[in-house]
């Protein structure tokens, strides 16, 4: 992931987000769980977690931190900043609710998907994704989304940089993605996940993607190529008409 630089980082600070995010991650952890993971003293830790715990975004319950609902409504406030976000959580909603499936909205931060809503339709098991969930480019359909919208040089790095994978023929399926306006995953992500997305114009805004993911038993084949494939085009076109608005 890429991220802008401080000229000038505060060292307090990134070693509280630090901490907050170990907290997310583990799904909550002790203070020596925490000792163990984050390079400070356990007095200075103690501090970070206790500040933490007052601006209620993390509390602490027979002696673990957990994420508290104060990062709740950071999370809620920064997808509501996106234009028309109540009316794309619709969408999304009815996407999962007409195809029974796992609906995905994805936002990018430089240049890195980020899973922004889910909505899961009556036929799902398991949520395949979490809010929050950074996804990699080369293997998930929104990220081989993202790698289409970027120039074929920096795709190209990308690609080599992140990937295992046999470089030459995906950078294939990312041209074929740029002319169809189409990405699939088959079981390259995690396996028995199949996943198709499509890309969402924001005109020179961050690049967004909305995708359906379910097993492999119910999107192989004609299902996935057809079927599912003309709902996402049908949820991306609707949510790119209230972005735009």
């Amino acid at each position: 992931m890429t991220t802008a630089e401080a000229a000038n980082p505060v060292r307090t600070t990134q070693t509280s987000v630090e901490i907050l995010r170990c907290v997310a991650d583990s799904g909550g952890a002790t203070l020596m769980e925490l000792n163990d993971r984050v390079s400070v003293s356990k007095g200075a830790l103690y501090n970070h977690l206790s500040t933490l715990v007052e601006l209620e975004l993390l509390e602490r319950v027979d002696g673990t931190y957990r994420v508290d609902a104060g990062v709740l409504a950071l999370g809620e406030q920064a997808r509501m900043a996106i234009p028309g976000f109540p009316a794309i959580r619709g969408t999304l909603r009815n996407l999962a609710l007409t195809s029974g499936e796992f609906a995905t909205f994805v936002k990018t931060r430089d240049g890195t998907p980020i899973v922004t809503e889910t909505a899961a339709g009556e036929l799902v098991e398991r949520h395949w994704l979490s809010v929050g969930q950074e996804l990699p480019l080369a293997t998930t359909a929104a990220g081989k989304v993202v790698l289409a919208t970027l120039p074929e040089e920096r795709a190209a790095a990308l690609v080599r940089e992140g990937t295992s994978h046999e470089t030459e023929s995906l950078l294939e399926e990312i041209r074929t993605v740029r002319v169809q306006g189409l990405a699939f995953s088959r079981g390259e992500f995690q396996e028995d996940q199949y996943s198709v997305a499509a890309p969402i114009d924001s005109s020179d805004g961050p690049t967004y993607v909305v995708s359906l993911t379910g097993p492999k038993d119910r999107l192989d084949g004609k299902s996935l190529q057809q079927d599912i494939a003309g709902l996402v085009v049908s949820a991306s076109n609707e949510i790119q008409r209230h972005i735009l608005s």
